[in-house]
């Protein structure tokens, strides 16, 4: 998405999972930008969740301020289109845990996440177990063959909600920016077929991680790790790259593994969605 169509409280300096996150969406994303929130919707894909979503300054609004932002909402987002969640974000530079008994008064069915914004300037030498290739993932062929394998780590993973359709679609988006230059797709071989993969979108110096998977059958590996490192020793060399952005649930087992390689935390992105049955 072209990220001068956010508003300038969305920047690199305050909200960089937030506007990273921006470089990623489809071309087709819509922005309506006002003082104190960003409705961002992708007309094309309803139930892409953080394609249609509310981006609100911090500190979050208070909960008396919640039932004007849901009108807005209706208004804005949901008289046009059946997404199925209202979701709302921000992001902040001080960790702010939340409230969810205080939350919780704002009705419906909402579900809280925090993520933590971590980010790397400098490459920490590494190396590959024999056996191990790192490439780019440069062809429609070895495109699919990362469709396929994130599909199945969807399916292994009860949490996810991400269909087999959706992971479709997104990999064509994905594809069109690898195909234009916009990112570069890179994935780990064992026998000459992936078992790690992961994107960097790429825009002026900054590259944002996307999608870091590893193959169900070979987790455990540490491959997930070694993998994040060559494409930090990649971007920053080969790309250029002066910083890395990378977001992963607060205190999750991924974290811990960015933490290693050497990226460190910089802010906090939460969010809170409902269920649009929930809403009065």
């Amino acid at each position: 998405m072209d990220t001068s169509l956010l508003p300038g409280w969305i920047n690199l300096d305050t909200m960089p999972g937030t506007f990273t996150t921006a470089l990623a969406l489809p071309d087709s994303c819509v922005v309506e930008a006002y003082d104190d929130f960003a409705f961002l919707r992708c007309p094309e894909r309803e139930d892409f969740w953080f394609g249609n979503f509310v981006i609100t300054r911090c500190p979050l609004p208070a909960v008396d301020d919640w039932p004007a932002l849901h009108r807005e909402w209706h208004r804005r987002i949901a008289s046009r289109c059946a997404v199925p969640r209202e979701v709302y974000q921000w992001e902040c530079c001080s960790p702010a845990p939340l409230d969810e008994g205080k939350m919780a008064t704002m009705g419906g069915d909402g579900l809280f996440t925090s993520l933590t914004v971590m980010q790397l300037r400098a490459a920490l030498a590494f190396t590959l177990p024999q056996g191990v290739e790192f490439v780019e993932l440069d062809t429609k062929q070895r495109f699919r063959e990362a469709i396929v394998l994130t599909t199945e780590s969807n399916a292994e993973d009860p949490e996810s909600v991400a269909t087999a359709d959706f992971t479709q679609w997104q990999y064509e988006r994905q594809w069109e920016q690898v195909r234009t230059g916009r990112a570069t797709w890179f994935g780990l071989l064992c026998q000459g077929r992936i078992v790690a993969h992961c994107g960097l979108i790429h825009k002026a110096g900054i590259g944002r991680y996307q999608d870091v998977t590893t193959a169900p059958a070979h987790r455990r590996q540490g491959l997930a790790e070694m993998l994040v490192r060559a494409v930090a020793a990649h971007a920053l060399h080969r790309d250029r790259c002066h910083q890395l952005v990378i977001v992963a649930e607060a205190d999750s087992p991924p974290e811990r593994i960015y933490r290693r390689v050497g990226f460190e935390p910089f802010s906090h992105e939460y969010s809170v969605a409902f269920s649009r049955e929930g809403q009065a």
